[in-house]
């Protein structure tokens, strides 16, 4: 679908990349934008989302995260139509690839290299899913947190970073980005909008199986339906775990430092863990562009998330080296439903 956007570029896309893409052969540029790059990754989602979830604010977590991985849901259907070849791809004369992460392997592991003479890539270019990422992500804590204004500033500088790294890296263009930016800002400001005008859990639910539907659906038009499979599973499970967490659970922040960072850090090793250890039961034995694999992915998000959201945090309310006193003095006080 729009296959004539397929090679679709603009002469002042290609000039500015090509312009921070030579950066990028010193290698001190490399890898600098490469770890700029990760802020738009889903580790650090994990980990921010995690952090705020069980050591800071749930209620923010929630805010958050819902509409970022909406977010990321939308740029990945989006990508599914409009299958824009990377930059690298347009001018490989001119411009190299430096994050391999995107480029497509074949059963033993190599790099397909395409007729053309460039490399597949596992995705395509328009609109940038790392910058939908950022724009979600930091904007939505900058959203939720406005009568601190400077959380604006920062979300900003993070935002043009990501953006920036992906021009350098050589897989996006400008138009990419701010695509991508202007995606992820207006969705969550379109989802903090409505939430004040409709019941949030029946808008929430309707979101759900709208994009529960959109997700099925990539099965057939999207280059990379594991993607949207395993953001949906995401959202699924937080969706999921965080009802769980407040009707059976409820936990409260701790006011310690040191329980504060054990609580994540303990929390952070069993998410990345539980995350392997899932993968591991289906990674070697069913092939990685298959439908089957999609929905292993989805499951495997709904069962991290309902961990990470519910059933880590049930583990930890029982737990008083986790809790300050007062907190399990009230849990201990609560009574028990027959």
């Amino acid at each position: 679908m729009f296959q004539f956007l397929d090679t679709m570029h603009f002469e002042f896309d290609i000039k500015i990349v090509e312009f921070f893409n030579k950066l990028t052969d010193i290698k001190f540029f490399e890898i600098l934008f490469k770890g700029i790059s990760l802020l738009g990754t889903e580790t650090v989602f994990i980990v921010l989302i995690g952090l705020t979830y069980w050591a800071i604010d749930k209620k923010l977590a929630k805010d958050v995260a819902l509409p970022a991985f909406f977010g990321l849901i939308l740029g990945n259907v989006v990508k599914g139509f409009v299958k824009r070849l990377r930059p690298f791809q347009q001018s490989p004369s001119t411009i190299t690839c430096r994050d391999s992460s995107i480029l497509a392997t074949d059963s033993n592991g190599n790099f397909i290299m395409e007729d053309a003479g460039y490399y597949k890539t596992s995705s395509s270019s328009f609109p940038s899913g790392h910058s939908i990422g950022a724009s979600g992500l930091y904007n939505g804590y900058a959203l939720n947190l406005k009568k601190y204004k400077v959380f604006w500033i920062i979300s900003t500088v993070l935002c043009l970073l990501v953006m920036l790294s992906r021009l350098a890296l050589g897989v996006h263009f400008l138009t990419d980005v701010l695509t991508g930016y202007a995606l992820g800002l207006c969705f969550i400001l379109a989802y903090n909008y409505v939430i004040t005008k409709v019941n949030r859990d029946i808008f929430d639910l309707s979101l759900l199986i709208f994009f529960g539907l959109l997700t099925i659906g990539s099965i057939w038009f999207s280059d990379k339906p594991k993607d949207i499979f395993s953001m949906y599973g995401a959202v699924l499970g937080l969706f999921i775990g965080v009802k769980l967490e407040n009707k059976y659970v409820n936990f409260k922040m701790t006011k310690i430092v040191w329980k504060t960072i054990l609580r994540f850090v303990i929390g952070l090793v069993l998410l990345f863990a539980i995350k392997e250890l899932l993968k591991m039961t289906y990674k070697y034995f069913v092939d990685s562009n298959t439908i089957l694999y999609c929905f292993l992915d989805l499951i495997r998000y709904t069962i991290l998330l309902i961990c990470a959201a519910y059933v880590y945090p049930l583990i930890f309310n029982k737990l008083s080296f986790l809790n300050d006193k007062e907190n399990t003095d009230e849990l201990e006080e609560k009574p028990v439903e027959a």
